[in-house]
């Protein structure tokens, strides 16, 4: 039997917080004060890499 959730490559945690399978990893979604995704960072060996979340559009 395969856990749920098992093939997938993030596998949630909680409502931001994802385990990231392939580098076991954990990654968390940020929130402004408005409720909007404003960046992620990527918790992996003990250090916070911080990815900001590009406007719609955007050629970044």
């Amino acid at each position: 039997m395969v856990a749920p959730g098992a093939d997938a490559a993030l596998v949630p945690q909680t409502a931001r917080e994802f385990f990231d399978r392939p580098f076991w990893s954990i990654i968390v979604f940020v929130k402004d004060n408005e409720g909007k995704i404003t960046h992620f960072l990527w918790r992996y060996g003990g250090r916070d890499y911080r990815a900001q979340r590009l406007a719609f559009g955007s050629t970044q």
